[in-house]
């Protein structure tokens, strides 16, 4: 009796390992088709994508002009010719020497520089959105995609791409920063150093700014007054940190102002989030819808 209890425990054991096993190979299985469907999802959204783009880029009516840019060139290659010729010798000998509240006030603002603030928030929504099954979505909920998409491409390649450009371009010239100007003065270059203390020009955390405070301005014009100052403080603190030349800051600031407004007529003249009003400038397109929480699902 006591052989045919524990015989029957075992088969009992055996049963519920079996059945165990049978559930977890089922959750395994589970997880493979959720990523095997993700995946072909995530391909269909991307090739969908650059079909639309490559079809609008292809229409004659889509080549791009860039307004009135022969002026502003024109002031900031000035100002950087000047700020070099007269500023930067001086802001790098007073290098460490600024008050101590100015010192710490930029120090705590300066970080609003750093790509990573805008490029790792871009990149996630695009990421959710690149694994969204669209074909649930109509009407405003579906607008509302496009939307979040548009935005998040847009200040991804606005502060990415041009970041991207000024790090490969700071390392090419190779310009020592004001750590260096007792010992080499404003104007030493060591091309392609691999030491980040020649890689002063143009800064990488003005272009960031420059590149943010656009997009700020494209989407809320009426609060330029505001930001431009503000994104002109930020892109200053490199200065009083010690960390740039004033020529340097320029540059950065101006090349991702520049960028990002090229980047946005090309967007309108793609038909995403901005329109070409006669000068040639780009306008934010009115409305935008945001909220896909009551989209209705297609059968």
């Amino acid at each position: 009796m006591q052989l045919r209890t524990e015989q029957a425990a075992l088969e009992g054991d055996v049963d519920h390992g079996k059945a165990v096993a049978d559930r977890s190979s089922f959750r395994e299985l589970s997880r493979a088709n959720i990523l095997v469907a993700l995946a072909s999802r995530s391909y269909q959204n991307l090739r969908s994508t650059f079909r639309i783009v490559r079809a609008r880029q292809l229409s004659p009516r889509l080549a791009i002009r860039i307004p009135g840019w022969q002026f502003p060139t024109t002031i900031i290659l000035s100002c950087i010719a000047v700020a070099s010729l007269i500023l930067d010798a001086p802001v790098g000998s007073f290098r460490g020497q600024w008050p101590h509240w100015l010192h710490q006030a930029a120090g705590v603002t300066t970080d609003l520089g750093l790509g990573g603030w805008y490029i790792v928030p871009s990149a996630t929504v695009l990421l959710i959105v690149n694994f969204t099954d669209w074909r649930r979505f109509v009407g405003k909920p579906l607008l509302a995609l496009y939307n979040w998409t548009g935005i998040a491409a847009f200040v991804l390649i606005s502060t990415g791409l041009s970041g991207l450009i000024v790090t490969l371009v700071k390392r090419l010239i190779g310009r020592a920063r004001p750590v260096h100007y007792l010992d080499e003065g404003a104007f030493a270059l060591h091309p392609f150093a691999v030491d980040s203390s020649f890689a002063s020009f143009p800064s990488g955390h003005a272009t960031t700014v420059g590149a943010v405070g656009a997009v700020l301005v494209l989407f809320f014009p009426k609060m330029r007054f505001l930001i431009i100052p503000v994104a002109v403080w930020i892109a200053s603190t490199r200065i009083v940190v010690g960390a740039h030349y004033p020529s340097d800051v320029i540059a950065g600031f101006a090349f991702g102002y520049a960028f990002t407004i090229a980047a946005a007529i090309v967007f309108a003249r793609l038909g995403y989030l901005f329109r070409q009003e006669n000068s040639g400038f780009p306008v934010l397109r009115q409305p935008l819808y945001f909220s896909i929480s009551k989209s209705p699902r297609r059968p």
